[in-house]
């Protein structure tokens, strides 16, 4: 057969709502963009921009796959440069194994095009795509989940790692009736909290130049991050937008770091059932001030009224913070693949080790929260 891959313009539009109807009836939970081009604001200007392709099967005239390359403005141990996310690659071949070799096909023609790059998110380290992204040299790293409970009882009612087996649930159940549960799991995280500075929290109407001065702080501390300076930051989180919430956390007068939040009702989540969970999506801080920034974004979730706040954090420089801040850390379906070009970039023989930061702000952004 003749697959070729082309930029995803409107003569694809039908073929791509034809691919999206298969991976539909065959139990797919992911889509392909049906938009040839993302709308991006005329005020961008930041050299974020996406870029989708489609896998084209020339003799059935079928589109087969597609994906799709954001370019982001990152720093790479001190250092500007652009870089591309790989988002949602998609083949028929994840309903359909006669097609199952498209996945390596669709992974090569992006390694091809930007060599620097990277994957995020995957649902972990065995899915399909993951297991794509390890047979073309990627390096696979979990990005750790660390969670704290607000409402235990809630929690052991709705947490589906508690519902795997009938042992489970009924044990689960125990625990929340007797108040076992809850005892326990608010023991434990006082227990692991403790030497955290308050901060007093704001929350402002845009992020302003306070913002700048916390990323300069933070641009050289790090092999890898995406840039994240007022103007980004107003572009990816608007506080106006409604979702959002964001937060500004201060020392005195010193703007010490900031957070940006959800706090979103669930219903019959697959993970969450009925929570109410509060997530830091993103944050940023100066040195020795991350247990401040997120107790205080702790704080202010659990005064509105979440259940349980889940945080995905790749820089070891947060996880000590996390326990002061009363964390618990679980099962991660989070995970980083670095192409083998970006891990040369940040690994460089001979200079002193640097903390990647990843968070839920990175490519895909707060999916599915």
């Amino acid at each position: 057969m003749a697959y070729r891959i082309h930029p995803f313009t409107s003569e694809f539009v039908d073929k791509v709502k034809a691919f999206n109807h298969r991976l539909k009836e065959g139990g797919s939970e992911f889509q392909s963009t049906e938009t040839p081009v993302a709308r991006i604001p005329e005020h961008n200007g930041l050299g974020i921009r996406p870029e989708h392709f489609v896998l084209h099967d020339d003799e059935a005239d079928r589109v087969r796959g597609s994906y799709t390359l954001l370019h982001y403005p990152f720093v790479i141990r001190g250092n500007p440069t652009d870089l591309s996310y790989i988002q949602i690659p998609l083949s028929e071949g994840s309903v359909n194994p006669q097609y199952a070799l498209l996945g390596t096909l669709i992974l090569r023609d992006m390694v091809r095009r930007v060599p620097v790059t990277f994957g995020l998110g995957m649902g972990g380290n065995q899915t399909p795509v993951a297991r794509l992204f390890k047979a073309m040299r990627f390096q696979l790293d979990e990005v750790p989940f660390y969670f704290h409970v607000g409402n235990a009882r809630n929690f052991l009612r709705n947490i589906a790692q508690l519902k795997t087996s009938p042992a489970r649930r009924a044990a689960a159940g125990f625990a929340r009736i007797t108040g076992l549960g809850p005892i326990g799991i608010h023991t434990v995280q006082r227990a692991r909290s403790g030497g955290v500075n308050k901060l007093r929290t704001e929350a402002p109407r845009d992020f302003d130049e306070a913002a700048d001065g916390v990323w300069k702080e933070n641009r050289d501390r790090h092999s890898f991050l995406m840039l994240r300076d007022q103007h980004t930051l107003n572009y990816l989180y608007s506080p106006r937008g409604g979702r959002f919430h964001c937060l500004y956390f201060y020392d005195g007068a010193q703007m010490a770091g900031w957070a940006v939040v959800l706090n979103t009702q669930m219903t019959n989540h697959k993970y969450f059932g009925d929570m109410r969970v509060g997530t830091i999506v993103d944050s940023l801080a100066l040195a020795n001030f991350e247990s401040g920034v997120l107790s205080g974004a702790t704080s202010y979730l659990l005064d509105g009224k979440a259940d349980l706040i889940v945080c995905n954090q790749m820089s070891t420089g947060w996880r000590v913070p996390f326990r002061k801040a009363g964390y618990l850390s679980g099962p991660s379906n989070f995970v980083l693949a670095q192409s083998p070009q970006l891990l040369k970039l940040c690994q460089v023989p001979g200079a002193p080790e640097l903390p990647i930061h990843a968070t839920r702000g990175d490519g895909d952004g707060p999916y599915n929260l």
